[in-house]
């Protein structure tokens, strides 16, 4: 509900302007009149997040899944001593992805 608000409050506000077709649109013509870049690429992020959020479902979820661990799958060599994780990343020196070292 957010990104949807978010992205359709933001449509409107850059609508007074001129008509677009989606904030990338939007972001485009406005960085040449002078929009800052960090702006540029706010729209731009909720733009994508916000066709995601509309078109996410819990099939194109595992559709996704299934087809992203099938290409690393094929992408990672046979060789079993080939190492699966880093020491660096922090997962791996405590079990917590989720934590920050």
């Amino acid at each position: 509900a957010l990104i949807s608000h978010s992205y359709v409050t933001a449509l409107r506000e850059l609508s007074k302007f001129q008509q677009f077709e989606g904030l990338s649109q939007a972001a485009r013509v406005l960085r040449r009149r002078g929009l800052p870049a960090k702006m540029v690429k706010r729209l731009t992020h909720l733009d994508s997040a916000y066709h995601v959020a509309r078109h996410i479902s819990e099939r194109s979820c595992d559709t996704f899944l299934h087809d992203l661990a099938r290409m690393t799958a094929e992408l990672l060599p046979a060789d079993p001593t080939f190492p699966a994780s880093s020491s660096a990343h922090p997962s791996a020196t405590d079990g917590n992805p989720l934590s920050m070292h």
